[in-house]
């Protein structure tokens, strides 16, 4: 239910991961570009559309790339085990 969304960007800059105009998580690329964003709250079932910018150093901001997601999470059913 915590979806993570790898890339490329350029080298130390702040990426940020919306669903919508909500802000889900943000992370900064390492000098190579690539980075790695994990949502932080759990999301429910359903499919989202997930947008991603990146802005550097001078503040300057990408334009937008999109990604869809489908979460279909059903938790183990039954007992413990004991």
């Amino acid at each position: 239910n915590t979806p993570t969304v790898t890339g490329n960007a350029e080298a130390n800059s702040t990426v940020k991961l919306f669903n919508g105009s909500a802000l889900l998580a943000s992370t900064t690329t390492n000098s190579s570009g690539s980075f790695s964003v994990t949502v932080s709250s759990a999301l429910s079932n359903g499919t989202y559309t997930f947008t991603l910018t990146a802005t550097d150093a001078a503040n300057n901001v990408s334009n937008s790339s999109s990604i869809s997601h489908t979460i279909n999470y059903t938790p183990p059913s039954g007992g413990y085990g004991y």
